[in-house]
C-alpha cells in the first residue's frame, strides 16, 4: 500500500505531502513506539496526563539494584532491573529529566498544560538538534527510526555496569539525539519531553537519578 511505501520515505516528506495529519494517525498501530495512541494522549488535559506519568513513575522507585551507565556524553547512576528498560539515558543527554536546563529555565508543567505553548516548545528544541547536528533528512525514515531506536538499546547496554557488556560499539550522543530527532516529525518531542520528566529528576549535586517522591512533582 502507499502508506506501507511511506515508511521508508522521509518522515518530513511524508509530514508535508499530508498536512494536518499526525503521522501517528497516518501510520497507524505500527508497534509500541508508534502508534494513535500518543496522539490521542496528547490532547488529553494536563491534570490527566500527569497522573498518569506519576502512577508509571511509582514503577521506577526502587532502591535496589542501582546500575551506573557510562556513555560518551554523560554518566549516571539509577536504579533499574533490566539494563535495555531504562530510558534515563536518553533523557538525560537531551536534559529533559526533572532538575535539568529545560525543567530549571522553564515553567515546564504551565508549559505542559498549555498545547500550542508545549508543541512550540517541543518545535524550539528539534531546532537545537537540526543545527547542531544536520541530520540527513533522507537518513529519518520510520523504518530506518524503529531499527535505529533497537540498535541504540542494545548499544546502550553495552555502557551498563549491570553486568559484563558483549563487546561491539557503544551508544553514543549522537544516538541519543537522531533518535530524538525522529520524534520531531511525530509529535515535536511533546511526548518524549513529558515522559522524561516525570520519569525521574537528577539529585542536586549527584550523578544519580532519583524516582517518584524523591523528585517532588
Amino acid at each position: 500500500t502507499p502508506r506501507e511505501a511511506d515508511l521508508d520515505r522521509p518522515m518530513k516528506t511524508v509530514l508535508e505531502e499530508n498536512r494536518g495529519t499526525s503521522l501517528y494517525y497516518y501510520f497507524g498501530n505500527l508497534n509500541q513506539a508508534i502508534n494513535v495512541d500518543y496522539e490521542i494522549s496528547r490532547h488529553l488535559p494536563f491534570a490527566m496526563r500527569k497522573a498518569q506519568r506519576l502512577t508509571e513513575a511509582l514503577t521506577y522507585q526502587a532502591e535496589e539494584p542501582k546500575v551506573t551507565y557510562k556513555w560518551d556524553g554523560g554518566e549516571i547512576t539509577t536504579v533499574i532491573n533490566n539494563c535495555m528498560a531504562a530510558d534515563e539515558p536518553y533523557c538525560f543527554t537531551n536534559g529533559w529529566l526533572k532538575g535539568q536546563e529545560l525543567s530549571l529555565s522553564t515553567d515546564l508543567e504551565r508549559i505542559m498544560a498549555d498545547f500550542h505553548a508545549f508543541n512550540k516548545l517541543g518545535a524550539e528544541e528539534c531546532s537545537k538538534i537540526r543545527d547542531e547536528y544536520a541530520f540527513d533528512e533522507k537518513e529519518i525514515t520510520v523504518n530506518q527510526h524503529l531499527w535505529e531506536a533497537n540498535e541504540m538499546f542494545v548499544r546502550q547496554e553495552r555502557t551498563c555496569d549491570w553486568h559484563e557488556p558483549e563487546p561491539g560499539p557503544k551508544v553514543t550522543v549522537r544516538d541519543y539525539k537522531k533518535h530524538a530527532y525522529g520524534k520531531c516529525w511525530l509529535h515535536n518531542l511533546t511526548n518524549d519531553i513529558e515522559y522524561c520528566y516525570f520519569r525521574g529528576c537528577v539529585l542536586p549535586g549527584t550523578k544519580r537519578i532519583g524516582h517518584g517522591s524523591e523528585c517532588g512533582y
